[in-house]
């Protein structure tokens, strides 16, 4: 099973510029564009009753003052990764996607 502290390597390298926060508390000054993840789900295999398989899912938003960033097709394509819903809310483009690591 990979760690967070990969993954998080992985959304820090997406693009130049872009600020991560895994699980920011509330209040933190966010800066932008941004990716915010969280732990969603994790989803195991069994054989013999026992786990041999497990991939967690993250729940992973862009957010951005530019509705076309390009922050969004970098995320949209890292493997396993499906795209849930966009929104807008105070001026800035959310993007929230599931992503399996």
């Amino acid at each position: 099973m990979r760690t967070q502290a990969e993954f998080q390597t992985v959304l820090t390298g997406l693009q130049d510029g872009v600020h991560v926060y895994f699980e920011p508390p509330s209040g933190l000054s966010i800066l932008y564009p941004a990716i915010i993840y969280r732990r969603d789900f994790e989803s195991r295999r069994y054989a013999d009753n026992s786990p041999y398989s497990r991939m967690t899912r993250y729940m992973v938003q862009t957010i951005d003052k530019d509705p076309n960033s390009n922050l969004v097709n970098l995320v949209g394509d890292l493997e396993l990764t499906s795209y849930v819903r966009h929104f807008n809310q105070d001026n800035l483009s959310h993007d929230v996607f599931y992503v399996y690591f």
